[in-house]
């Protein structure tokens, strides 16, 4: 008997899982897709966009790791460097020059923990050693497009 009482009360469980108690939303997600092109092709292109990605990615991690190491080896490193801000494309002069120097500064203390650190443990000095936007611009270059498509989700419960 109680194993049946389990049974059921699984059963039940089973199937609430598949309700949506506090209703549906859609949710958007992006998909880089062809008109002319079939799948495996939008594939094919995809895979060798993403490794032609990653392979520039890490010859840019590969010489800021160099650059690094060269300069976190004098005294003073990057005293000499003018840093530019990327939107105006003026020096950065003052306490955000102090801000960006002690995150290069704390890059060569990474660095001399661990030999081999990764573009994660140094995201803050190398923001090109991400290989995600080159990636959608060789998509856009070989002709696949950005469709927006969306997927019906359970909504979370809301306390307000």
């Amino acid at each position: 008997m109680r194993a049946i009482m389990i049974l059921i009360a699984a059963a039940g469980v089973l199937s609430l899982s598949g309700c949506c108690v506090f209703g549906t939303s859609q949710q958007a997600y992006d998909v880089w897709t062809s008109p002319t092109l079939s799948g495996s092709r939008v594939a094919a292109i995809r895979r060798q966009c993403d490794a032609d990605a990653r392979q520039a990615a890490d010859e840019r991690f590969n010489a800021h790791l160099a650059l690094l190491k060269q300069e976190c080896a004098i005294e003073q490193p990057f005293a000499s460097f003018v840093f530019l801000n990327h939107v105006t494309g003026k020096a950065i002069e003052g306490e955000p020059r102090e801000r960006v120097l002690y995150s290069f500064r704390n890059a060569c203390r990474i660095v001399a923990e661990n030999p081999q650190p990764t573009p994660d443990d140094l995201d803050n000095t190398c923001v090109g050693c991400k290989p995600r936007l080159p990636a959608e611009a060789c998509y856009d270059r070989q002709g696949l497009v950005r469709e927006t498509r969306y997927r019906t989700v359970c909504a979370p419960m809301k306390m307000f």
